[in-house]
Order: C-alpha cells, then sequence, then structure tokens
C-alpha cells in the first residue's frame, strides 16, 4: 500500500499543479478570484471524473485549504466504490487535514464570522492558515545560529535545508506578488531552534528557505 500511496500523493501535487497553473492565469493577480477559480475547477472535476480523479481532486482541494463539505459525501462513495484501502487513507487524510484548517480560521481572532449557508462552506477555509510567529525573547531571537543553520543561511536554494529541521506547520499558500503563489511549509530546526520556511513555486525551479528570527 506504500507504493500506491506514493503514487497517489504524486497524482495529487500533480493535480495541484495544474489548477495552480489555471487558476493564476484566470484570476490575475486577484486572491479572492484565484480561490474561486480553483474551487470552480475542483467542483467541476469531480463531476466529469472517475472514482479515482475525484478523491485525488477532493485531495488537492485540501492542499488548498479549500472547504469541499458539499463534495465530501460524493468523494467518500467515489473513496468505496475503488475497493482501494489506499484512496480511502487519501480520503480520510483529506478530510482531517480540512478540519485542521477549519479549526485554525475559526481560532483566529480576525476571522469574519458572518458568512452563511454555501458561502459559509465555500468561503470559510479560503483563508490562507494562519502563521504564528515566535514567542522568543529578543534575546533569544539574536542567539547563534548553529553551524547547519549558517550554511543554510549562506545557501538558501537547498531542497532538504539541512536534517535537523522538522516541520511545525501543513503546506499553505502565500501570495509573494502579482499572480505568483509560493508553496510554503514552515519549520525548525532541532539544535537552535531557528525557525526556518521552505517555499516552492512554479515562477522558480529551486526550493528556497527563508529564516524566520
Amino acid at each position: 500500500m506504500w507504493y500506491s500511496l506514493t503514487q497517489l500523493h504524486r497524482e495529487v501535487r500533480s493535480m495541484s499543479r495544474r489548477l495552480h497553473e489555471q487558476a493564476t492565469a484566470q484570476a490575475r493577480g486577484d486572491n479572492s478570484d484565484y480561490f474561486a477559480y480553483v474551487l470552480g475547477l475542483v467542483d467541476d472535476l469531480i463531476y466529469r471524473g472517475d472514482a479515482r480523479e475525484r478523491v485525488v481532486c477532493f485531495a488537492s482541494a485540501a492542499e488548498f485549504g479549500i472547504s469541499m463539505q458539499h463534495q465530501s459525501e460524493r468523494c467518500l462513495l467515489a473513496a468505496m466504490q475503488t475497493g482501494s484501502d489506499a484512496i480511502r487513507v487519501l480520503y480520510w487524510t483529506a478530510v482531517r487535514r480540512l478540519a485542521n484548517c477549519w479549526t485554525r480560521v475559526s481560532q483566529s481572532p480576525n476571522s469574519e464570522h458572518s458568512e452563511t449557508g454555501n458561502e459559509a462552506h465555500h468561503a470559510g477555509s479560503h483563508k490562507l492558515p494562519a502563521v504564528h510567529k515566535s514567542g522568543a525573547s529578543t534575546a533569544s531571537r539574536k542567539a547563534a545560529l548553529c553551524r547547519r543553520c549558517e550554511e543554510l543561511r549562506m545557501g538558501s536554494r537547498n531542497a532538504s535545508g539541512h536534517s535537523a529541521l522538522y516541520p511545525i506547520s501543513e503546506r499553505y499558500f502565500q501570495c509573494i506578488g502579482g499572480s505568483v503563489f509560493s508553496e510554503a511549509i514552515q519549520h525548525r530546526c532541532s539544535m537552535c531552534a531557528t525557525a526556518w520556511t521552505q517555499h516552492r513555486n512554479a515562477a522558480s525551479p529551486f526550493v528556497n528557505w527563508s529564516q524566520d528570527r
């Protein structure tokens, strides 16, 4: 099943790239339109696709943090119809990711709670997951980097960062200018506690790291 899950993960990433490229071309820099286009594209693919493609689209929407409650039952039935344990695992992983996204949005003090009906289903989780900054003191922020983090600071184009980094957030998307969106994951160093963000975007073939403190 591990091989099947790996293959499904590749399909989800490929689907997410396609959706990102198409939505970016149509949205032309408008952040709210971008997510509306992604939602429309996913809905269309779920309605037209076979059982496997429906679940892959559902999982891709979860990567964008877009609520698909109105499609969850359809995609659950699709996952069951395939008879594949790997696809069922993918479906429930996407459900958990969306549930976590809803939790982050509802706990944010700046979240808007006035949306109702279908707008709440569709728009509520379009907000990017909140990025919580470290509460470290000024003194700790000035603490010296470990050798590995210093090397990463000097050469930030590094696909894997270094071995002491571990993720502290799920994947989310940031607008980095114009219509370009960057996929980001926050990490922390287990040796010196430095926070880093890993960035990937379609405009660059390189993975980049930025220091958060």
